[in-house]
């Protein structure tokens, strides 16, 4: 069988080289040296060995080409000589998958030749056109009389190679370049680190015996002799040139040894030394005074004991210091390499470095571009720390980098290729904005870190951007269950609505959580970023949850609120309405029993994140506690058919204020969404960077051909909360899809608006028409009684002639709100469905007499249970009984009067003269 198998490789292999193409062999540290093996892939990779004995086999086949052998990164130790005497190309720097010479990265990627006991290196021993390439030749101790690394002849050239920590007696520390007789062809060192390798006779590193060899962008250093000759780190006997290197910090003994021996036949040209030459053709060469170096090791010589180890070669660094006088001080007619070393760009500026290394930056900044067009060549990418620092940068090539970190606010787009991050992709997040990622994969395969900074010890809303998430250890969390309360949120049971998760615990895609830190700070989710359709099961459980289901984005970008609900089923999602918790409940009867739960959004400097709890989270309860001093309670509502947005905010002095809202939900926002049943699916097509280049809500504005639009805003003083009335051609005056319900929220000691449609108390009522004598049931909740007040902050695309009223059935007054102007009442504690209603009146059925805000007056009771009068001052008022009795005449003292005389409880009626017109309230007095 195994002969049969040999035959087919056979044929295979003369009827590729009688094309004259080169065969690539490829070798692995644990590759196979069964002679079935052809290692002509990485799946069938050989040994050295074995890659040794098959370039010499296969180039006996046809017309000699250059075969390539590709060595997978490792160590691979040789026991005795590794000889070639055929043309061929050795290549270091392969991770074991690459289909491309140009995917390879020898610094990321060591290739170690290894020599251990006596053994030694010999490439060739004829005149054989051999490249070695990203190769680390270390650990020679041959035998007296050979050299520690090996020998190299005619026809060699070493490139992007280290040879390191080699040691001999009587030969060359590093190599010998041995002439063959006869031959013709010279030898070329370039962009090789020659360091830390030792001789017992001269020199310390290099003997040159070939004609014209050539040593191009060089280093040489740290290398010993341990004679007291007066020794030289290369000699030679022949014609050989020097460009572009540096030599020095050689020794001999205790003594910097000679750069160069004696000899007028050779060439140096824009070197860097310690010791200077005494003789050859020398030009533009520069005499250093100090180690040029970043960090050489501290000893001179191959490591030996404990006293000389190969971790501190290993560590060492040969880059140049900044400042330093090789920079920029080579000359360019010898640099013919296109990268150094490191793999970098051989010329950064205008001028070559002297030297194995350019001086480079090690990092790599772009605002916004692609990934196929950074400047870099593909060697250097794979080298460089790259950051997305502002715009988007798009991944549109298939490249390697060493890391990828995207700034906060930055966009990451991966739109075709693959990116291959040795040290992993980093999304950021601060206090001002967090990094965003778009891919177009059904299936998920970018893998990243995803940062969400959290900037105080409160609890928030989140949910993770990562496929395989857990929960953070140190922190506390809770998921949410439907089945354990009311449609108002209130507590119907213990805590089995609010679930705690241990750290380490699974986290579901999709899923909301409130997550618990105990401080500022960033939480990190490393794993395979989440792409495609994300399927969420919701639930529906009358009498409990009634369908509120705690949900989240699970992208590491913004999510499109009305793109989720085009692409799912209205039986699913039948209010078209997300709700995100906003500002502060302040309460000991909040969503738990006996416990404050404090929720609002922070915006900072255009970002938002919204939390959920001030003080964390209780164990004990089984759910959200916290203890701050709350301000007022709100949700944001948002409805996609009508792009309209109630919602409230409260800034740093306490104040409340408007907001703009628009329909992306943030990256790794958690939201309600009310639901039938059934399951929410996520899309790649519902997700975008957001265009504004901030996380804030914004709304879109109402252009003028649009119907009319009214927000309401409810305040007492100091919590504020909103409802919407508007006309839209799709709505009907029923309750459909273009309402949003209105999410109460018990227990949370503030006012709350709505309107009514049917059994539904709504935040958003979209109608179909709003014409004179249209009246809308108003629902007022007040929490604890208070004095409040009521406003139209927003009216837009109104009729000239239409009027907005506000009928209150308890006072018997008709307010308009047309012009902004606040109503003022009181109330107690308690839900009122039927104490208000909006009235959309033609100005032409009103007299002047009848309306109050024509008079800029208006007569209530307070909750203090007082007679407040708000009208111009100099007003007169008369206070009569019920029997007609007057009580009071008197006039105001300023635009707002407050009668201190305690009345009894009764009914009393207002006559208020003001600016030649008259207002006559009932009032009633508890």
């Amino acid at each position: 069988m195994k002969s049969k198998i040999l035959l087919i490789i056979i044929t295979v292999m003369v009827t590729v080289n009688l094309t004259a193409e080169p065969l690539i062999i490829h070798v692995s540290p644990t590759g196979s040296s069964e002679t079935t093996v052809n290692g002509l892939s990485w799946e069938n990779a050989v040994s050295l060995a074995r890659g040794r004995s098959l370039a010499n086999y296969y180039s006996t086949l046809a017309t000699p080409v250059e075969n390539q052998i590709w060595m997978k990164a490792g160590t691979y130790d040789l026991t005795s000589s590794f000889q070639l005497n055929v043309q061929i190309t050795i290549y270091g720097g392969f991770a074991g998958t690459e289909t491309a010479l140009s995917e390879r990265n020898w610094v990321a990627n060591q290739t170690i030749l290894n020599q251990t006991g006596a053994a030694m290196v010999i490439w060739s021993n004829a005149e054989k056109d051999v490249l070695l390439d990203g190769l680390i030749l270390q650990g020679g101790r041959p035998a007296t009389g050979s050299n520690g690394c090996g020998a190299i002849t005619n026809g060699t050239t070493l490139r992007n190679c280290i040879i390191r920590n080699n040691k001999c007696v009587g030969g060359s520390g590093a190599l010998a370049i041995t002439n063959v007789s006869g031959a013709t062809k010279n030898v070329i060192i370039e962009n090789c680190l020659i360091i830390n390798n030792e001789s017992g006779t001269s020199p310390q590193a290099i003997s040159i015996a070939v004609p014209n060899t050539e040593i191009r962008n060089t280093t040489i250093a740290n290398n010993y002799n341990s004679t007291t000759a007066t020794t030289a780190a290369i000699t030679g006997g022949v014609a050989y040139k020097v460009y572009n290197s540096i030599v020095c910090n050689n020794y001999n003994g205790t003594t910097l040894a000679k750069s160069f021996g004696n000899g007028a036949s050779k060439e140096l040209v824009n070197n860097a030394w310690d010791v200077a030459a005494t003789d050859g053709t020398l030009t533009n060469n520069i005499l250093v005074s100090s180690s040029p170096f970043v960090a050489a090791t501290g000893f001179q010589g191959a490591a030996n004991g404990t006293d000389k180890l190969l971790s501190s070669i290993e560590s060492a660094d040969f880059r140049l210091t900044s400042g330093s006088t090789c920079i920029n001080a080579g000359n360019n007619t010898y640099a013919t390499a296109t990268s150094d070393l490191a793999g970098n760009n051989r010329i950064q500026n205008t001028t070559v470095d002297i030297g194995c290394y350019e001086d480079t930056p090690p990092s790599a900044s772009f605002s916004g571009g692609n990934l196929s067009n950074t400047g870099l060549t593909d060697i250097q990418l794979a080298n460089t720390d790259v950051t997305v620092s502002s715009g988007e940068f798009i991944i549109d090539a298939s490249k390697k980098v060493k890391s990828l970190t995207v700034a906060p606010g930055a966009k990451l787009s991966h739109n075709s290729g693959t990116l291959t991050p040795t040290n992993g992709i980093l999304l950021e997040s601060d206090a001002n904005a967090t990094a965003t990622l778009m891919d177009n994969y059904e299936t998920p395969t970018v893998v990243a870190t995803v940062q969400q900074h959290l900037s105080t010890a409160r609890n928030w809303y989140y949910t993770p951007a990562v496929s395989t998430a857990t929960v953070p250890n140190g922190s506390t969390c809770f998921g949410y269950d439907e089945t354990g309360l009311n449609e108002d949120m209130s507590v119907q049971g213990a805590s089995a609505f609010w679930k705690p998760f241990a750290s380490g615990s699974p986290m579901t895609q999709g899923k909301g959580y409130i997550l618990q830190t105990g401080s500022s700070t960033t939480v990190s989710h490393t794993g395979t970023t989440n792409s495609g359709d994300i399927p969420v099961t919701l639930t529906y459980n009358s009498g409990k949850g009634n369908g509120y289901n705690l949900v989240g984005n699970p992208y590491p970008s913004y999510l499109s609120w009305q793109l989720v609900n085009a692409g799912n089923s209205a039986a699913n999602m039948p209010t078209g309405t997300m709700w995100y918790r906003t500002v502060n409940y302040n309460s000991k009867n909040a969503w738990m029993p006996n416990t404050t739960y404090n929720i609002d959004d922070v915006v900072y400097n255009g970002t938002r994140f919204y939390k959920a709890t001030t003080a964390g989270l209780s164990a004990s309860t089984g759910g959200p506690t916290g203890g701050g001093t709350g301000i007022t309670d709100n949700e944001v509502a948002w409805n996609y058919e009508g792009s309209v947005y109630v919602f409230a905010t409260v800034n740093a002095a306490g104040i409340p204020t408007p907001s703009t809202v628009s329909n992306l939900i943030p990256p790794m926002q958690a939201f309600w969404v009310k639901s039938n049943g059934g399951t929410l699916t996520f899309r790649n097509t519902m997700r975008s960077h957001n265009t504004g280049g901030t996380n804030a809500f914004k709304s879109p504005g109402k252009s003028e051909n649009e119907g009319m639009f009214v927000r309401l805003t409810v305040t007492n003083g100091v919590g504020t909360n909103e409802a919407v009335v508007y006309v839209s051609p799709d709505a009907s005056n029923s309750f459909d899809s273009y309402d949003a319900p209105k999410f109460l929220n018990s227990g949370s000691g503030q006012p709350e608006i709505f309107t009514v449609a049917g059994n539904e108390k709504l935040a958003i009522n979209a109608l179909n028409d709003l014409s004179d004598g249209t009246e809308l049931p108003l629902g007022f909740v007040a929490e604890r009684g208070n004095n409040f007040s009521v406003s139209a902050t927003e009216i837009l695309n109104t009729d000239p002639g239409l009027q907005l009223k506000l009928k209150d059935y308890q006072t018997n007054v008709e307010f308009d709100l047309t012009g902004g102007q606040a109503y003022q009442f009181s109330s107690e504690s308690g839900t009122y469905s039927n104490r208000f209603s909006l009235v959309f009146k033609s100005k032409s059925g009103i007299t002047a007499i009848e309306d109050p805000a024509t008079s800029n007056v208006q007569v209530f009771v307070g909750h203090d249970n007082l007679i407040h009068i708000i009208a111009p001052e100099n007003s007169n008022y008369v206070i009569f009984n019920q029997t007609g009795q007057k009580i009071i005449d008197n006039i105001t003292r300023a635009s707002r009067t407050t009668v201190r005389t305690i009345l009894p409880g009764g009914i009393y009626f207002v006559s208020l003269s003001s600016e030649g017109k008259m207002l006559s309230s009932k009032i009633i007095l508890q």
